[in-house]
This record gives C-alpha cells, sequence and structure tokens, in this order.
C-alpha cells in the first residue's frame, strides 16, 4: 500500500503507549489539516498495517502506537462499539416500511403525548 506523505508525517509524530496519546486536533494544527483528516490518515495506516490506537478520554484522549495487548483492548473498544451503534441503525432503517413511516411515526408520538399527559 502507498502511503501518502500526510499519512507518513503522521506516523514520525506519533509516540508509543497509551500514555502519550497526541490529540487530533494538536496533529491537525501541526499536519495543517482538519480533524477528520487526521482520523483518515490514521485509518490509512492502520490499513498499512501500523499499529495506531486511538482513545476518547478528555486528558489523554488521541492517537498514540499501540505497545502491548492492553493498549490494543483500550483502543479497539470504541471502535468496536461505534460498528455496533452502526449496525443496529442500518438494521434499523433496513426495516422502516418507506411508505407509511411518516403515519407510524406521528401515531406513536401522539400516543407517548398522551402516555405523558396521564402520569402528570
Amino acid at each position: 500500500m502507498n502511503l501518502s506523505s500526510k499519512a507518513i508525517e503522521l506516523l514520525n509524530l506519533l509516540s508509543t503507549g497509551i500514555e502519550n496519546a497526541k490529540p487530533r486536533k494538536e496533529l491537525a494544527n501541526i499536519l495543517k489539516t482538519d480533524v477528520r483528516s487526521v482520523s483518515q490518515l490514521s485509518s490509512q495506516l492502520v490499513k498499512a498495517g501500523v499499529p495506531v490506537g486511538s482513545i476518547r478520554d478528555g486528558k489523554m484522549g488521541g492517537l498514540f502506537l499501540i505497545s502491548n495487548q492492553t493498549e490494543l483492548q483500550t483502543a479497539t473498544y470504541s471502535v468496536e462499539n461505534d460498528a455496533l451503534e452502526s449496525m443496529q441503525r442500518v438494521h434499523k432503517l433496513r426495516g422502516i416500511n418507506l411508505t407509511d413511516w411518516y403515519t407510524e411515526f406521528t401515531s406513536n408520538l401522539d400516543q407517548q403525548k398522551s402516555q405523558l399527559l396521564l402520569n402528570k
């Protein structure tokens, strides 16, 4: 796989270990790009076989190079949850009746409003 020069730049900015995670915003500023592009570049690196981890934690959130199994577990947890939520959304969308969805939705909404009034 051919990596873009920006992906290689990102790799050079990443440190090993979850405790050294660098915020996407900081990486985006250094790379003169946006946060979404940094995420795409990190995906490009993973597809090339680089163990780039991601964590969503206010204090140590960001990207890092995975160094052990514990970090791998932590880094894949949120990705797995996102994938599960996406699949649940796909399943729900496929089950919507495109002809009658609005009628069904407003009927359910009216029932919820009535229930709320009864519970007051």
